[in-house]
């Protein structure tokens, strides 16, 4: 007899698969078009940092224009 746990499990692996083959899938679409020169990569950790890194600026360019 099947129970609830190991249904969950199934379930769990279940999308685990589905999330990986998804992911795969698009690494390799990404891949592709950067190979076509149709994008450019761009490293999201790197991008985060800079936007985090200019928040002070862009919250001081907020306040000036509050104040024209």
């Amino acid at each position: 007899m099947v129970d609830a746990v190991d249904l969950d499990l199934c379930s769990s692996s279940v999308q685990d698969a589905f999330v990986i083959a998804v992911e795969q899938q698009a690494r390799e679409r990404l891949e592709r078009l950067s190979a076509l020169k149709r994008i450019t990569p761009v490293d999201m950790t790197k991008l985060s940092q800079q936007a985090l890194d200019l928040a002070p600026v862009r919250a001081l360019l907020c306040l000036e224009d509050a104040y024209r």
